[in-house]
């Protein structure tokens, strides 16, 4: 696999194309509204201010991504690559096959083995794939990842109705056994119609969890897969955080205290990423001079935190690392004042399960049985972990959806597209449904990933 380079962050294509088909519609538009694009458009411009590189996963391209322009001419200008998952592939395809293996385990009459599952994730990361069980089915699911088809509420209640799955199978304390558990059933329920696009959906959610963390690369993703990789984070931090603050500050010789304060969110204002590129297109720039106008007026942004990163990773001591962050927020709060501030917002570092630790486990991704082998890896192990966590932004969702109804106007007079009031509040809505259900697995007391 390549080489990483600091400043860099793991995106879907979802992101990237639905972002890309507000200006380029074609047979996909049917699939979503315009203003979920111009909400995608929105978190996709924030990822290219703060990052150098923009990565997805080179086995989920759908049938227009030829005709994207936006998504080519990121990719002109070196912002977006395809990522090498090839050297992980192997490790990941044994964790999530043992974590479904022992999910449908709970249902003696949808079990299979964890070879089965293996080959099904090997498929998600662009694999050949032959399973001998369930043949056709495991041959559409791996059709649908390749085309990066995503469900939505609608398509999975209707794939649940198909394979018979009762919703009391996902308790919310443990959003990561439920969705496993539905997860199994679905592949092992050898159902067809919209079942297999909601299987490759919700699997490629946890492929993506696992790439970040096994790369050490940060996960921003669209909004359809948003709240259950919401789900996912906040129940390893909430389960894991005393046992993880315990083993590094350990690891250190410092507190806890100063475990927890390294730990803290930073806050920062980012720039108004839509409201500058709307306005540069407003003004007859085409898309590959707005793109290049924004990253070139935010690159010491870019370079602050791909040194914050650098810094963390080779500090000795939590001070250091307490130094750099200082060093960041003092180059950020100059770029706040030289420009219009943008949504406020943080940048966090999520706790997650390490992969040397949870190949220990009989089933890696138990977030119950972690903290319990956390406690006993290596101390050299627990502070490369810790410096080695890759910062990303934070907001809270609902109030980037209702902002984004703003800019109906502006995008008008930039693209001559028109969207209605109706739409926006369609999305906020649906948005809002999901983010109530979020809201049953709070509980830490620092933020995970991305805030709802």
């Amino acid at each position: 696999m390549v080489a990483i380079p600091p400043g860099s962050v793991l995106t879907d294509q979802t992101l990237v194309c639905e972002a890309a088909r507000l200006f380029d519609p074609g047979p996909a538009s049917r699939l979503s509204a315009d203003a979920e694009r111009l909400a995608q458009l929105s978190l996709l411009l924030d990822a290219v201010l703060l990052y150098d590189r923009v990565y997805t996963v080179a086995a989920d391209l759908p049938r227009d991504v030829d005709a994207l322009t936006l998504r080519g001419e990121l990719t002109n200008h070196g912002v977006l690559a395809e990522l090498d998952t090839s050297a992980e592939n192997e490790a990941i395809a044994r964790e999530l096959g043992r974590f479904l293996a022992a999910a449908s385990g709970r249902d003696p009459r949808r079990s299979a083995t964890a070879t089965y599952f293996e080959e099904i994730v090997r498929a998600a990361l662009g694999e050949p794939s032959t399973p001998g069980e369930h043949p056709r089915l495991a041959r559409e699911i791996a059709h649908y990842l390749r085309l990066g088809m995503e469900s939505d509420a609608r398509s999975d209640a209707e794939a649940d109705r198909r394979a018979g799955i009762r919703h009391e199978a996902s308790q919310p304390a443990e959003p990561i056994g439920g969705m496993g558990v539905r997860l199994a059933e679905l592949i092992t329920s050898g159902c067809s119609g919209r079942v297999p696009v909601s299987i490759a959906s919700g699997l490629r959610t946890f492929v993506y969890w696992r790439l970040s963390a096994h790369l050490d690369l940060p996960f921003y993703p669209s909004l359809r897969r948003l709240p259950d990789y919401l789900a996912i984070t906040g129940q390893v931090r909430r389960t894991t955080q005393d046992a993880v603050y315990n083993a590094v500050a350990e690891s250190f010789r410092a507190t806890v205290q100063q475990v927890y304060d390294d730990d803290a969110p930073l806050p920062i204002y980012l720039p108004p990423a839509l409201t500058l590129f709307l306005s540069h297109l407003a003004e007859g720039h085409d898309l590959s001079t707005s793109i290049a106008r924004l990253r070139t007026e935010f690159k010491p942004l870019r370079q602050a935190l791909a040194q914050l990163q650098q810094d963390r990773e080779r500090a000795g001591t939590l001070g250091e690392m307490h130094a750099a962050r200082a060093r960041f927020v003092e180059v950020a709060d100059q770029l706040r004042r030289h420009g219009r501030p943008g949504p406020a917002a943080v940048l966090d570092q999520a706790l997650d399960i390490v992969p040397d630790v949870a190949v220990a486990l009989a089933n890696p991704l138990d977030v119950t049985s972690y903290p319990a082998a956390l406690l006993k890896a290596p101390a050299n192990l627990i502070r490369t972990w810790w410096r080695r966590r890759p910062y990303r932004p934070a907001f809270h969702l609902r109030d980037r959806l209702l902002a984004v109804r703003d800019y109906a106007d502006l995008l008008h007079r930039a693209t001559g597209i028109n969207v209605g009031q109706s739409q926006f509040d369609r999305v906020a809505a649906t948005y809002d449904g999901q983010l109530r259900k979020l809201r049953l697995y709070s509980g830490a007391r620092l933020p995970g990933a991305l805030e709802p």
